[in-house]
């Protein structure tokens, strides 16, 4: 009975855990997650490293990290869109964004399979790209793109 009781507790543990961890800011999503969702660790964060001005709003924040939201991030807001990331080769804090003006176009590929990551690429008018990584959880992917395809439409007007 106790060799079945052990690894059950063990589990259910490390689930309870792992979960307040993604509820509390500490752990990411797996989900992409609405901006009035994000804790306000999160926003700090944004903040801090200058990717989130004090007046924007997130629209929607998707993290590709496993285990630290701050080493990896694809978000946009009323203003802008922005990825950042750890670079793999040195550890570097690298960020990019693109108020929606600069945008030239944005195209999106769709992932298939089970907790697969779709990819956006968003084109600047001076020839920059800027690649967003996007989990498809619940469709996350599908609502981020179309999200963000209404937002930079708004802010650019009439071509």
């Amino acid at each position: 009975m106790l060799a079945i009781a052990c690894p059950c507790v063990g589990t259910f543990g490390l689930l309870t855990v792992l979960g307040l961890g993604v509820e509390g800011g500490y752990f990411p999503d797996t989900k992409v997650v609405p901006g009035d969702k994000l804790s306000e660790r999160t926003l700090l964060f944004l903040r801090e490293r200058g990717l989130l001005g004090e007046d924007e709003k997130v629209i929607r924040f998707y993290s590709a990290a496993i285990l630290d939201f701050e080493s990896d991030g694809t978000f946009f807001t009323d203003a802008r869109v922005v990825r950042y990331f750890e670079a793999p080769a040195d550890g570097e804090f690298v960020s990019h964004s693109a108020e929606y003006d600069a945008i030239a176009s944005i195209e999106t590929e769709f992932a298939d399979g089970w907790m697969a990551e779709s990819t956006i690429r968003v084109a600047k008018e001076d020839g920059e790209e800027i690649e967003l990584v996007v989990g498809n959880d619940e469709k996350g992917d599908r609502e981020f793109a179309k999200r963000l395809q209404e937002e930079w439409e708004r802010h650019r007007g009439p071509r």
